[in-house]
């Protein structure tokens, strides 16, 4: 760093010689000096400091007409029909929806240079990069073993006819310059096909408010700059949870930003589900903002698990076809309730009751209401005692008011939401809303 601040001095005409120039006395001589060296080492200090986060300097040099005139080539494919080269994105559902176990039958398919599943052909093969930061982890090399034999007939390891496959076991929040650094660094040295964050929550910054999307988009646009600066043909996925009355909607993540970031996604919602007998019917959507999307359902059969041998009882298979699927979505009424209550939480932030709330989103009061409770055990709401002015005078009256938690991730004071009250006649409604009591 002193031979960088030295080479920043001498661009700004001081070097070793004290004297001072021509034509300027010794004082202002000093005061130019010390005005430099620290413009200087300021300069210098905050380069360092980026490169320390592995963040690039950011260039806002424009393209000249003739380079936005140049021909692209895009989309440039990693695996046909599935995943652009360098995009970015995520591969979300509800809980046990086999996100995890999809993905990496898409990351073995990618690091053997084989078709996906026997569906999608990988036009580009690479290692893999998988943070596994949630559940075992070796349980996670059980099933990353198991599925290289049962689908790819091939086994991992470093060799040239192996699949590459690299996971690091440690989960801390993606915009620490401890984890920026280490991810740049991995990047550079594997050249992956692929970096995966499994999942989004393992890795989620602290402090941060995961219903704002203005507090949370940036975050994921910073991380995926930092991808693309350490090598532009890796794609960074995160795996993400969606509410559990999920639908093939973005907006049906379970928290804010990530829809509006990603690039490219696929969304998991299971169709038919049987643990017994390991049997599972998943449905994909498959999208993208370079090319569409795709609608396909993947039929996993992991076998029946027995106890005593502690191992299943045939390999794994999974079927992917481009069949109608048998069933809509479940709980796609829920998500737009959820939608509903969530637009009218932001048109009227702290001044609700719950119930004025669910009066004003109406339709069916017990499952509005069920759907209110459900965002608030999920702190995508709270609901506090706060003040709020009332009657002509606007006195101020204590009322359990609903709003945007500070702090998704952090325990909040808030009240358990109370029961309906018994039902009123229409009229002591009325009087009630007249009163402002909500």
């Amino acid at each position: 760093m002193a031979k960088e601040v030295k080479s920043a001095l001498a661009s700004r005409g001081i070097t070793g010689e004290t004297a001072p120039p021509k034509g300027i006395d010794g004082k202002q001589w000093s005061l130019l000096r010390y005005r430099l060296t620290t413009e200087a080492v300021s300069d210098v200090a905050d380069e360092w400091r980026a490169r320390r986060l592995g963040q690039a300097i950011p260039d806002f040099t424009p393209l000249t007409p003739d380079e936005v005139a140049e021909p692209s080539d895009l989309p440039t494919w990693r695996v046909r029909g599935l995943w652009s080269l360098g995009s970015h994105g995520t591969w979300a559902g509800p809980k046990k929806s086999f996100k995890t176990t999809l993905h990496d039958c898409m990351a073995i398919g990618v690091a053997s240079g084989q078709r996906v599943l026997d569906e999608w052909e990988v036009v580009d093969p690479g290692p893999v990069l998988i943070y596994a930061g949630e559940g075992s982890i070796e349980w996670r090399k059980r099933s990353l073993q198991r599925i290289a034999h049962d689908l790819y007939n091939v086994k991992l390891g470093s060799g040239d006819d192996q699949a590459q496959v690299h996971v690091v076991p440690t989960a801390y929040p993606f915009n620490t310059p401890e984890f920026r650094l280490a991810l740049a660094e991995n990047i550079k040295a594997i050249k992956p096909a692929f970096v995966t964050l499994d999942s989004t929550y393992n890795y989620h910054p602290r402090g941060i408010n995961t219903a704002d999307m203005y507090d949370r988009g940036p975050l994921f646009a910073e991380l995926s700059a930092l991808v693309r600066d350490a090598d532009s043909e890796t794609s960074l996925l995160l795996i993400d949870h969606m509410r559990q009355a999920a639908s093939h909607d973005l907006d049906a993540i379970a928290m804010a930003g990530v829809g509006q970031w990603a690039d490219s996604w696929i969304l998991n919602i299971p169709e038919h589900t049987d643990p017994e007998e390991g049997l599972f019917k998943i449905q994909m959507s498959i999208g993208s903002r370079r090319w569409g999307g795709r609608r396909r359902l993947a039929e996993v059969d992991l076998g029946r698990f027995d106890e005593d041998d502690e191992s299943w009882t045939h390999p794994m298979r999974v079927e992917v076809s481009a069949g109608e699927w048998t069933s809509k979505p479940k709980g796609r009424s829920d998500d737009r309730i959820d939608h509903a209550i969530l637009q009218v939480v932001r048109d009227n932030e702290w001044s609700l009751t719950q119930t004025a709330l669910v009066d004003k989103v109406g339709g069916n009061v017990a499952r509005t209401r069920d759907r209110l409770n459900l965002l608030v055990s999920q702190r995508l709401l709270a609901v506090e005692r706060r003040k709020r002015p009332e009657g002509k005078g606007g006195r101020e009256v204590v009322r359990e008011l609903v709003g945007f938690p500070d702090d998704a991730h952090v325990e909040s004071a808030t009240t358990t939401p109370r029961s309906r009250p018994a039902k009123r006649g229409r009229g002591s409604a009325a009087a009630s809303r007249k009163k402002g009591r909500g």
